[in-house]
């Protein structure tokens, strides 16, 4: 194990335990001493989830952060972090909306597309849920375009996006389901498989 592997951790234990003072202390002293690029956005990562936590939560805090490692590394993958958390930490849609079409805009230069396939699962959810039936096909259409092109691309990302899909009636309806046929065995989160084949057997 790495040395930010155990600070990591050992910050993840002391949440836990609601030692969220430990916690920060972990975080700030690490960032002082760290020099390592990747390191540093992990260790301001972690301070944004601890300001995000439930019993901990400073959602100006978490923002901070946030912004500090977009300022420092403007790339896909952050935009993708920015886009989750003003989807499910500030329930703003259009703010997550747009982070999710620079994350999409970044990844396709970058030729990240790991990052790719989770943000057209962002756009797709949030189009789902605003009835922008045409944005969910196209979310469904660049999704399936994405499938096999790394191996470490997380498939389970888009399973809750297919949930709302597959209610759709139509070509978005049954796009959603066979996608969720396609992706269940790449998943390798047990629950988010369990749930994947589920929508298969939708009628």
């Amino acid at each position: 194990m790495s040395g930010i592997e155990k600070i990591l951790e050992d910050v993840s234990a002391a949440m836990h335990d609601g030692q969220f003072g430990k916690a920060e202390q972990t975080l700030q002293a690490s960032l002082l001493n760290c020099k390592e690029e990747s390191e540093i956005d992990l260790l301001l990562q972690g301070l944004m989830h601890l300001f995000s936590h439930t019993q901990n939560l400073n959602i100006e805090k978490a923002q901070g952060y946030m912004d500090i490692r977009e300022l420092r590394q403007p790339m896909a993958h952050i935009a993708l972090s920015q886009a989750y958390f003003q989807l499910h930490i500030r329930s703003d849609l259009h703010a997550a909306r747009d982070w999710a079409d620079k994350a999409i805009a970044r990844s396709q230069t970058e030729e990240d597309w790991c990052t790719l396939y989770s943000a057209c699962a962002v756009c797709g959810l949030i189009a789902a849920n605003t009835d922008d039936r045409k944005a969910v096909l196209f979310a469904l259409n660049e999704i399936e375009k994405i499938i096999g092109k790394d191996e470490y691309i997380s498939y389970g990302d888009a399973v809750i996006f297919l949930e709302v899909a597959v209610k759709s009636r139509g070509e978005a309806g049954t796009k959603a389901k066979q996608l969720a046929g396609r992706i269940a065995s790449l998943i390798d989160d047990e629950d988010f498989q369990t749930r994947a084949k589920a929508l298969t057997l939708v009628a």
